[in-house]
């Protein structure tokens, strides 16, 4: 495996636009939503069991990468972060807070809808980005990251060493958060996972076939096949799970190398 170290902007890297990137994010929403069919009963439960948690991996991943591909090497200035702040919130309020809206609207007429929002705690939670309930958990964390990143842009440390002290420090705050209050999903529990996307974006590494070969581990991850993994609990299990982060990880990089195999597949 070859490194490729970033050191011009990364709108010189490459095109932005990565098809590859767009048929990984498929696979992720298969995965996840062949686990809920698989938890909720009309596919075997070997499907379920936290493949789930395998996607959504992916798809924050895929985020961290995307943000730092697109945005690592433009200067932060006031234009460049309201243009930010105006795309994200246009790809992600409208929707999850029409949905939250209809949803609490349900509950006044059936409290046991499956978004429950039968409070105005729980609305304020969702439509603050602080939680959410259900399947609607990982949007919270997914702004918390966007404003998270909007904050490292602005004081300069989307580099190498930067990041690479800043996924160390999610690291420990999660396993602290597990540890000391085990309380709560937000983004402290999954930080490390973007930074490991930004960090590939940075440079970029040469797989040419690891791809076929992170295919191979994501499936050895999966529940079913890799049922005691190095730590216990749910959580852990899954989010700080050290093959089945290097399977994400690699599968991003793979995605993202124009010469390898797996983009040409999912591009």
């Amino acid at each position: 495996m070859q490194i490729q170290k970033v050191t011009a902007p990364m709108s010189n890297t490459g095109p932005h636009h990565i098809p590859a990137l767009t048929g990984l994010r498929g696979v992720a929403v298969l995965m996840v939503f062949v686990s809920h069919a698989a938890n909720d009963g009309p596919l075997p439960p070997a499907f379920g069991g936290g493949l789930g948690q395998l996607g959504v991996m992916l798809f924050f991943c895929l985020s961290g990468f995307l943000m730092l591909h697109l945005l690592g090497g433009r200067p932060f200035s006031r234009a460049t972060a309201t243009a930010y702040v105006a795309a994200r919130v246009a790809r992600v309020f409208p929707l999850f807070l029409l949905v939250v809206i209809v949803s609490a609207l349900i509950c006044l007429i059936l409290p046991d809808f499956h978004y429950s929002f039968s409070t105005l705690d729980t609305v304020a939670a969702a439509v603050f980005f602080l939680h959410a309930p259900k399947e609607l958990w990982s949007i919270p964390v997914e702004v918390q990251f966007y404003a998270i990143f909007l904050c490292f842009w602005w004081l300069g440390v989307l580099r190498v060493a930067g990041l690479l002290a800043v996924c160390v420090g999610f690291v420990v705050l999660a396993v602290a958060s597990k540890l000391l209050w085990d309380n709560g999903i937000w983004i402290g529990l999954y930080g490390h996972v973007f930074c490991l996307g930004m960090l590939i974006a940075w440079w970029r590494p040469k797989l040419r076939f690891l791809g076929y070969a992170a295919a191979l581990l994501l499936v050895l991850s999966l529940p079913a096949i890799h049922p005691k993994p190095l730590f216990s609990g749910f959580y852990t299990s899954f989010w700080l799970d050290p093959l089945r982060l290097m399977a994400v990880s690699i599968l991003v990089a793979a995605a993202a190398d124009c010469g390898s195999g797996a983009q040409r597949i999912l591009g």
